[in-house]
């Protein structure tokens, strides 16, 4: 939860990077956390940017979870349904739908679609959404369609193909379908030939998403 708060506004590596440092720069977990001056806290945080607000957040996060459960712990989220734990994160001051939806789909492994910036250029481009729909409302519109089982795999494959290609509508590329029309002529069935390759890691923590 802290680290998905720590992403906003920032790239993953520096989040990561900020995530560290703050785990570091307080002994005691998350209680020595939460008990630091928060312009200590903030000062953890700068590089990755709105660390006074990110700060305040976190802190009044580790405050409330403290005081309901006798320590700085989300785990008792694994044992609702996805509906339930929907509703517990969003009620904490600073979390919106998006880090919910990545809350649940990464660390829960509940089905939900996180609507990021990539995600949204791309389903705008793609026509998915009706133009000018917000995050937040392309959030309600593609995670009532997008079935369950796929939630994940999708999120992840826009998300890593709007990072490495942008965000226009066709993402092959023309070398790619002149390889495909090849394939063709050999009688070789493209996508056939595109499942038997090995998957590969992008980014430091994501698995390559084939379909």
């Amino acid at each position: 939860m802290v680290g998905t708060v720590l992403s906003q506004c920032t790239t993953d590596r520096v989040s990561h990077r900020v995530f560290k440092r703050l785990r570091a720069a307080f002994p005691g977990g998350w209680e020595g956390v939460m008990r630091a001056p928060e312009v200590k806290v903030a000062q953890a945080l700068h590089e990755g940017g709105q660390s006074n607000m990110k700060a305040r957040f976190i802190q009044g996060l580790l405050r409330t979870v403290y005081a309901e459960r006798g320590h700085c712990s989300l785990d008792y989220l694994r044992d609702l349904p996805a509906e339930d734990a929907r509703r517990e994160l969003l009620r904490f001051p600073g979390i919106g739908p998006k880090t919910a939806a990545c809350v649940l789909v990464y660390a829960l492994h509940l089905p939900d679609f996180p609507v990021d910036t990539h995600v949204l250029k791309l389903a705008l481009r793609l026509g998915w959404v009706p133009p000018g729909t917000s995050r937040e409302a392309a959030y309600r519109h593609l995670s009532a369609r997008v079935p369950p089982q796929l939630c994940y795999d999708l999120h992840v494959l826009l998300q890593e193909h709007g990072k490495a290609f942008g965000h226009g509508a066709s993402g092959a590329h023309p070398d790619l379908l002149a390889a495909m029309e090849q394939l063709r002529r050999e009688g070789r069935d493209p996508h056939t030939e595109y499942l038997s390759l090995p998957a590969r890691t992008i980014g430091e923590s994501v698995s390559h998403v084939r379909r």
